[in-house]
């Protein structure tokens, strides 16, 4: 029930008009802002409290979601530890793990018998035997350093430098038999103009091979290769022994000594070249290093 605005008489909610006076009587509409307003306040709560618990469920769980030891993993990549903890990033996909181990430095020293640790001639002989140019004597277990070297041993080493490419030249030389181990480097040496020989169509390949004469090889195979072939004139005037090289021979010497490839040795106080004195392996091999390292 209600009252009326005007008389004041009871008359029932859904009344239009009054019973009593008559009047159209004003219904008050109720308004919704307030349940809105409860309704608006009752979700932001809840909201409130949803992010809450989530935080506090992130909190609690982190060091499960957030291991040390892990790290992100990329698009079609696999992570690999590896022996010093260290994480290394792999592709899956096409990728190798194999392992490449390096090859073991090569010892001279273990190889060969007679090439004692600290000579002077021990990286010479490692780097000619590492290139093949040049490798054991007898059953394999020698170098002989201060053996001498011959004229045919000689030629054989500068064919091995080249690969010991084929030969169909013709052989020259009456005393190089044409099934001796240096019959083809021989062939090859005098096609390509490294050497004509010791006169009288011979070679002399058993002959002990002198400084000046291996000098004179190795400035025609540099000459063959393009190799740079300046001379220094004044080369000689530090020596004491000038007058024992071979006129033929001083040329090349002069080159020699420009390349430094050779530097001539001090003897009783007098720097001297020895230009007639037998060439040894261990010299050899350093003067064939000094040549391929000055011309790469």
């Amino acid at each position: 029930m209600i009252k009326c605005q005007y008389c004041g008489e009871k008359i029932r909610k859904d009344s239009v008009f009054c019973n009593k006076c008559g009047k159209k009587l004003e219904i008050k509409k109720k308004s919704n802002i307030k349940p809105i307003i409860i309704a608006a306040v009752s979700v932001s709560v809840l909201v409130i409290c949803l992010f809450i618990v989530s935080g506090l469920v992130l909190f609690l769980n982190r060091d499960k979601l957030f291991k040390k030891d892990k790290q992100p993993i990329q698009d079609n990549v696999e992570v690999v530890s590896n022996t010093d903890n260290a994480d290394t990033v792999l592709p899956e996909d096409n990728a190798s793990t194999e392992t490449v181990e390096a090859e073991p430095e090569i010892d001279v020293t273990e190889i060969f018998t007679d090439v004692k640790p600290g000579a002077w001639y021990v990286d010479t002989v490692k780097y000619v035997y590492e290139k093949g140019i040049m490798t054991g004597t007898g059953k394999g277990d020698t170098f002989e350093p201060d053996a001498e070297l011959t004229r045919g041993q000689f030629v054989m080493i500068l064919y091995s430098m080249e690969g010991k490419p084929e030969v169909s030249g013709e052989n020259v030389f009456t005393d190089v038999n044409e099934s001796a181990y240096y019959a083809n480097s021989t062939v090859w040496a005098s096609e390509k103009g490294i050497t004509a020989g010791t006169g009288d169509e011979n070679f002399s390949p058993n002959n002990i091979i002198t400084r000046e004469q291996l000098v004179i090889m190795l400035y025609k195979y540099a000459g063959m290769k393009g190799y740079d072939l300046t001379t220094d004139e004044n080369a000689l005037n530090e020596f004491k022994d000038t007058d024992k090289v071979s006129q033929y021979a001083t040329e090349a010497v002069k080159w020699a000594l420009n390349q430094d490839i050779i530097s001539g040795k001090e003897t009783d106080g007098e720097l001297k070249l020895d230009p007639q004195r037998s060439a040894t392996r261990a010299e050899c091999a350093t003067m064939i290093m000094k040549l391929i390292e000055k011309n790469k």
